[in-house]
């Protein structure tokens, strides 16, 4: 109800029982009573979501860090002994969601890897200039040997040491960009981009960039029907329950149609269906996490309290999962469940106390959606 309406009745009222013969206290019981009424109807309650937000309540001690699943049953995050601020030094911290069981091994590295349940990360010593490297599982790695001269440690779709080759050199093109095991991308051409600046933000266009798929070395090139960054930023991404690469924008703009593509490891390529439809009120950036059931959308734009947040996509319908900016959005090997931290708005985000950021995760597998 209004504010100003429910100030209106309640002065109506008012005169009413002031001239009525009823004891100060009958009055008295009988205006609260209307003031409860009132304002319950005044409290807007919001719609029952299709997939509940799981809150664990444990704080996440880097804020936006790294959050990562081992395997289905493992996430691996940045925390302390106590999960709350000022509870000491941050440790690799193993929650396993169907348990609730909490472990905690290594102080936590803000450049660990983690690939195929195995972790990899290094150490400076007290001068700061030598690095010991360590791979294997969190709870026991091992001393993982020095990189060779030619070497470089590889992290965005595999994690450990690959010699170094000249054809991924970026100061010309072609160049080409490892991707799983074998396959790589070859970027074949840099163009500015040829469609217009969606926003009129820039006088020149960023570049873009023709590529091809290549299954392996000596395999037939698949031109990709999209050019990769230009006003989107498109970028591969493995999903690891595909066992395919997802091609999606970073970068959203109102009134601009959202189109995603699969590259299947065989060099197939398939347009994931969108509905024309699905828009956002403003520019900001965008990620998308694909599920059996659906498509998780991290939508960072606009109003933050109302429509910045996490949205599920299920059978062209677009529903608002949870508020405010997401980080650390990672999805289980599954597919099934995303983690991230999250508060309410950024003063709490970054608050040492209650209420402050916490990991929390959405299931969408489980069965009928509801916990």
């Amino acid at each position: 109800m209004h504010k100003l309406v429910l100030q209106k009745k309640l002065r109506e009222f008012l005169t009413l029982i002031s001239k009525s013969q009823i004891s100060f206290n009958a009055r008295l019981i009988t205006l609260m009573s209307v003031v409860v009424i009132a304002s319950s109807g005044c409290k807007k309650e919001e719609p029952p979501r299709s997939y509940k937000v799981i809150d664990t309540g444990m704080w996440t001690s880097v804020p936006g860090g790294p959050i990562k699943w081992l395997d289905n049953d493992r996430v691996l995050f940045p925390s302390n002994e106590k999960l709350a601020p000022a509870g000491g030094p941050a440790r690799m911290t193993v929650w396993r969601p169907a348990t609730g069981q909490l472990e905690f091994f290594q102080p936590w590295r803000s450049d660990v890897c983690v690939e195929d349940s195995q972790v990899v990360y290094g150490v400076n010593d007290a001068t700061g200039k030598n690095v010991t490297y360590y791979r294997g599982p969190v709870e026991n790695p091992q001393e993982y040997p020095p990189p060779r001269h030619n070497m470089y440690m590889r992290k965005n779709f595999s994690c450990g040491w690959a010699e170094k080759d000249i054809r991924e050199s970026r100061a010309s093109i072609p160049y080409r960009i490892r991707l799983r095991d074998d396959n790589f991308l070859e970027i074949t051409g840099e163009n500015p981009n040829p469609e217009p600046d969606p926003q009129n933000l820039r006088k020149s266009s960023p570049v873009a960039h023709t590529a091809a798929y290549h299954e392996r070395e000596g395999s037939n090139a698949v031109p990709l029907p999209l050019m990769l960054s230009g006003w989107d930023s498109y970028y591969p991404n493995y999903i690891e329950w595909r066992n395919a690469y997802l091609i999606a924008p970073d970068a959203y703009y109102p009134g601009r149609r959202i189109r995603l593509w699969w590259i299947e490891r065989d060099g197939r390529i398939l347009e994931e269906q969108l509905p024309e439809s699905l828009s956002f009120p403003a520019p900001g950036g965008i990620a998308f996490y694909p599920t059996p059931n659906g498509i998780f959308i991290h939508y960072n734009g606009g109003d933050l309290k109302k429509v910045r947040g996490g949205y599920f996509l299920k059978n062209d319908k677009l529903e608002q999962l949870i508020k405010a900016n997401l980080h650390g959005v990672a999805l289980s090997p599954d597919g099934c469940r995303v983690v991230f931290d999250h508060a309410q708005n950024p003063n709490d985000y970054l608050s040492k106390e209650k209420p402050h950021r916490t990991l929390k995760m959405i299931d969408f597998c489980i069965q009928g959606g509801k916990q």
